[in-house]
Parts: structure tokens; C-alpha cells; sequence
């Protein structure tokens, strides 16, 4: 899993105040009470797999990568917009 890009779509947050290139470490307690959450998972679950197709999309074609992008950009945007 990419515990940077759950971090980065503030899905989850690390213990104290890390520099952003520092190491991080996150409660267990709070990870397994989140893991409870239907609709966190669901969240988690769609970040990761985003994540990963832009990741893929950027070894394939520059024109591929920019369409993940902008679609990626679009669901983040429909988000903020639903108030999740």
C-alpha cells in the first residue's frame, strides 16, 4: 500500500509534525478504527487505485499521463464539490 498518497490525499495523518521528507510513523489504534469505516475504505481503495494509474500511465505515453491527470483532477474537484 502507499501510505504517501493516502497522506498526500489527507486520507490519513501521521503522528506530530514530520518534516515532509522526514520518516513518519502512524498509530495502529487509529489505523485499525478507521479500517472499520465502509466509506473511509472505499476512499482508500479509490486513492490507491488512482494512484497507480497515473503511476502506470506516466511509464506508457506522455499523452496517457496527461489525460489521468486531468481526469484525476476532475474527480478531486467533484469531491471537494460533494463535501467529502
Amino acid at each position: 500500500m502507499r501510505v504517501s498518497a493516502l497522506v498526500a490525499a489527507l486520507l490519513h495523518k501521521p503522528l506530530g509534525n514530520p518534516a515532509q521528507n522526514g520518516a513518519k510513523f502512524f498509530c495502529t489504534a487509529d489505523i485499525l478504527e478507521m479500517v472499520k469505516d465502509r466509506s473511509w475504505l472505499t476512499k482508500v481503495t479509490n486513492t490507491i487505485n488512482q494512484h497507480w494509474q497515473r503511476q502506470n500511465a506516466r511509464k506508457t505515453s506522455p499523452v496517457s499521463a496527461a489525460f489521468v491527470n486531468a481526469s484525476f483532477g476532475k474527480f478531486q474537484r467533484i469531491l471537494a464539490s460533494s463535501g467529502e
